[in-house]
């Protein structure tokens, strides 16, 4: 043993003798029944079980059984649970920039994918909405309506059930009183402390669930909800678990195809594109759904937008991958930006026509199977709490940025009601309120129909503005909602 080492020297009968020094072992009479043995430390047994960290994934799985294993997907919830620890499903969407293109249906079928086009059913056309001009309030007004007028006649329908709702609900509360009945807790009741910091107490003007009686601007959609003809995107059928291999590169560095979860696709769809539309994406990165856009051959102008340079750098990349963006036509049409969503009213721009809001959530699938950067780490507890808010302010920049008559698309990956409905119902109060700016949630009723044969759709009276569609392990896209808002005034 070297000098200067520390020595545990340990008695038979059990007292310790600390030696500091090998010399000082020779000042010692030792007695043949001592051992010495070399330590550095002790170890301490209750502190490694004191230290025993919980996965992040591990918070996200209890938050989410205790908030939607209780709550709306109550029903659904051991088979959305399964799905969303399961290996997800992916689109195809091909490029049509690649020099291989015209071979990648035959590529796909021989996969055993179809085209999206294959499962679509089709809608029948949505009864006409027109709202009358300023300066002609009476034209075109035998036949259609205007859409002041239905909005008109709906919120006086809607004002009275829900004075009628409103008015049963106090009688029954007066009688629960009188009978001495203790008050229920609230269907949204934490069931762990992990729950608690996701669903605390928030003030009014904070995000939160809508009740039916209190919505009073869903409207018919005008356009028909139909596939662009240059989208091409190939999915495996229900219950075929298949996987898409990599993609390959053309002789000029173009990707083949993006893979992406195929429930992404709807809230491109629900935008409506039509052709030369200025369109925004507002959080773009990684950049699947611009790439979507950008496939219908349709925008006039795209904006992708996002806040962090990692993020639009990495965004940069992908468009780099599938378009030539160093052409003329494509830096005119094409702008890649670094702002901040809710400073994008400071800058001098036209409205734009479409924008697409997939803003920052939880991300359900995420948070449940990765560690890094997780939701539901301990460091960004305070930024969860805090999340819905955030997502509440971005989609009011965005609807303060669209023209009249354009149309906002809000997406998340989560199935929280206060994520999704809950901001969509807040933002167009504030809106109300705060810019005397009208939005109306179009009704996305027909994604169901028109879709029923992809997707997973949940069905339920509690969800309002939007759909959302579930994860299933013979169809195991998502989670994924989406609303679509136009903006009257």
């Amino acid at each position: 043993m070297r000098p200067g080492q520390q020595m545990l020297c340990e008695l038979r009968t059990g007292w310790t003798l600390c030696v500091q020094r090998r010399s000082i072992l020779s000042s010692f009479d030792l007695p043949s029944t001592m051992t010495i043995i070399q330590q550095r430390w002790k170890h301490k047994g209750r502190w490694a079980a004191g230290t025993t960290k919980i996965k992040p994934s591990t918070l996200a799985m209890t938050a989410f059984d205790g908030i939607y294993g209780n709550g709306p997907y109550e029903k659904n919830w051991k088979s959305i649970r399964l799905a969303l620890l399961s290996s997800q499903k992916y689109a195809a969407v091909v490029n049509n920039y690649s020099g291989n293109r015209d071979t990648m249906d035959t590529f796909f079928r021989e996969l055993g994918a179809l085209p999206l086009n294959d499962y679509f059913q089709p809608v029948p056309e949505a009864p006409i909405v027109k709202e009358l001009s300023k300066d002609n309030p009476t034209a075109d007004s035998g036949v259609e309506e205007s859409l002041h007028d239905r909005l008109r006649k709906m919120s006086k329908r809607v004002s009275i059930r829900a004075r009628d709702e409103k008015s049963v609900e106090v009688k029954a509360e007066e009688e629960s009183k009188e009978e001495g009945e203790a008050e229920e807790p609230s269907e949204f009741m934490p069931a762990s402390p992990v729950v608690e910091e996701d669903i605390h107490a928030r003030p009014d003007a904070q995000p939160r669930q809508p009740r039916r009686s209190e919505v009073t601007t869903l409207i018919p959609d005008t356009s028909v909800l139909e596939i662009p003809q240059y989208l091409q995107a190939y999915v495996f059928p229900r219950g075929d678990v298949s996987r898409f291999p990599a993609p390959n590169y053309d002789r000029t560095g173009f990707c083949d195809y993006y893979l992406m979860d195929a429930a992404s696709l709807l809230p491109v769809l629900a935008l409506g594109l039509q052709s030369q539309d200025r369109v925004l994406d507002l959080c773009a990165a990684p950049g699947g759904k611009s790439v979507s856009i950008l496939q219908t051959m349709l925008p006039g102008e795209m904006y992708c937008n996002d806040i962090k340079s990692a993020r639009v750098t990495r965004l940069t990349a992908v468009l780099n991958s599938f378009f030539p963006m160093d052409s003329a036509d494509m830096e005119n049409m094409v702008k890649i930006t670094q702002r901040d969503a809710l400073e994008w009213g400071n800058f001098e721009e036209p409205p734009f026509d479409k924008i697409l809001v997939d803003v920052p959530c939880t991300n359900d699938r995420v948070s449940a199977t990765e560690e890094e950067n997780n939701w539901f780490t301990g460091r960004r507890t305070g930024e969860r709490n805090a999340l819905s808010q955030r997502q509440m302010d971005i989609l009011m920049a965005a609807c303060a940025t669209v023209k009249k008559g354009g149309t906002v698309v809000y997406s998340t990956c989560s199935l929280s009601p206060l994520q999704n409905d809950g901001v969509v119902h807040m933002a167009m109060q504030e809106l109300r309120k705060q810019h005397n700016i009208d939005m109306v949630a179009v009704d996305t009723a027909p994604f169901r129909h028109a879709f029923k044969l992809v997707y997973r759709f949940h069905e339920s009276p509690d969800l309002i503005y939007g759909q959302v569609i579930l994860p299933h392990i013979p169809r195991n896209f998502g989670p994924m909602y989406f609303a679509k808002l136009r903006r009257v005034s």
